[in-house]
């Protein structure tokens, strides 16, 4: 049986910050080596799942359908932070991460799907082990994350077997609106 191809659902910083968490990365590329996510694009991931082309099309109309009946946001972020010794990311700031945490639960819920757990965070490197965390927390301690932007909807994207990254844009949905734009 074919498997059926990934997706991720997820909100794009603007590109200032994306070009930022890029060089965050090559710098740290420079300093521990090849790491999870190094050549993936700024992003907070809101969900993922896989679907045939057959059911895409209804996963797009419930994401516009949820998109249509949320309010655009500013969100900040404010520190960088890990959990454990496996990931390193940027932290957003408290009022923030409230909000996107929500903003997960409900989609999931919506959905009917179950969720443990959310963390909101937008990913700097996976797949450390303590040597490299601890070598990411000196490199960027004295950094500067006080960004914000506006978060105004989700991408989705469709994973590349490829490339190994969710590269291929499939869709951009824009909250309190009736447009979606498709790639």
């Amino acid at each position: 049986m074919k498997k059926k191809p990934q997706y991720l659902l997820a909100v794009m910083p603007s590109a200032e910050i994306s070009s930022c968490v890029k060089e965050w990365k090559q710098l740290l590329g420079k300093e521990i080596g090849r790491f999870g996510s190094d050549n993936s694009l700024a992003h907070i991931t809101i969900m993922g799942f896989n679907a045939d082309s057959s059911q895409l099309s209804n996963w797009i109309n419930k994401i516009s359908t949820f998109c249509n009946n949320q309010p655009n946001h500013d969100i900040g972020f404010n520190g960088f932070a890990h959990f454990g010794s496996y990931v390193y990311y940027v932290k957003p700031d408290n009022c923030s991460e409230k909000y996107l945490n929500n903003l997960i639960r409900n989609i999931h819920n919506d959905f009917g799907f179950k969720i443990k757990s959310v963390k909101s965070h937008m990913t700097i490197a996976r797949k450390l082990d303590e040597i490299k965390i601890e070598k990411a927390s000196k490199l960027f301690e004295n950094h500067k994350t006080d960004f914000k932007f506006l978060c105004n909807g989700f991408t989705l994207r469709k994973f590349n077997e490829i490339n190994g990254q969710y590269s291929d844009f499939i869709a951009e949905f824009k909250f309190s609106e009736q447009q979606l734009k498709l790639f």
